[in-house]
């Protein structure tokens, strides 16, 4: 398992090292235009896919949970030329999941992910192109001889391809899982839309999404979000509804039904 996994690393590596060095060597007379460490991203931030990097905190009052994400994404270079936008950016962070039981506030699974990515945008077309490694860990009381702790590691590759006229984007991901902990490799579906109104102060939000990932057991995830985001910052508040494989890779094999209010916050968000 180990050399499999150094092998994915290098390889990681050695394709992210290619890309880089084909976006550092353009061509002038083309009008390309190559950016280090720029403000825009080409895809359009994902807000009701509950696994999107991101700074969000959700709170489900039914069974007294927390679901937390601590994370975001990062674009290193980019590159223009004409309608034709790309960016090189790394993904990642952690997610948390908290319960109450009785004056305590343990926290119950602390999962974190890393990985690289390449979007781009031409005309009204998005496509992004993602390596990740996901692991979990059980924490607080979780970790004890009652609960014991179960390995859970992998490595997927997704490709995602939408469509984004306007507000509105809609989006087809598929993908495939190795070097998995337990072995549950194989492939992997996603779909989703979202909407947001184009002007004011506050505007309205809409978002549903529906993915089956071998992962997270027979069952697929629906998850949806309504509410508003500012129009001045990367501020979005609105109320939630999760089915499906719980959140947290310890939690794949236990099937939740949650309404719960959500706060994200996004700078990159579009």
């Amino acid at each position: 398992m180990q050399q499999g996994g150094s092998f994915c690393i290098k390889r990681t590596c050695r394709v992210a090292f290619l890309l880089i060095m084909a976006f550092a060597l353009p061509h002038r007379a083309s009008g390309a235009e190559v950016s280090w460490l720029p403000s825009y991203h080409p895809a359009p931030t994902l807000i009701a896919d509950p696994h999107e990097p991101r700074m969000e905190i959700a709170w489900f009052p039914a069974d007294e949970h927390l679901h937390a994400i601590l994370g975001g994404l990062f674009p290193f270079v980019g590159f223009r030329r004409q309608a034709l936008e790309v960016a090189l950016s790394l993904d990642g962070g952690a997610w948390l999941e908290l319960g109450i039981e009785g004056n305590l506030f343990p926290l119950e699974t602390v999962d974190g992910a890393f990985g690289l990515r390449v979007d781009a945008k031409q005309g009204l077309w998005r496509a992004t192109l993602r390596g990740t490694h996901t692991s979990a860990h059980k924490a607080d009381g979780d970790s004890t001889v009652a609960y014991p702790p179960q390995a859970v590691s992998r490595e997927f590759a997704t490709l995602e391809a939408g469509i984004h006229p306007g507000s509105f984007y809609s989006f087809v991901r598929i993908g495939a899982a190795w070097h998995s902990i337990p072995e549950t490799s194989g492939a992997m579906v996603a779909i989703g839309a979202q909407w947001r109104a184009p002007r004011g102060t506050w505007r309205p939000i809409i978002a549903a999404h529906y993915d089956h990932d071998p992962a997270r057991g027979d069952t697929p995830t629906w998850f949806l979000f309504a509410g508003a985001q500012t129009g001045g910052r990367p501020f979005c508040l609105g109320v939630c509804w999760w089915k499906g494989p719980g959140p947290g890779g310890q939690h794949f094999e236990q099937h939740v039904n949650r309404f719960g209010i959500e706060m994200q916050l996004a700078p990159l968000s579009r």
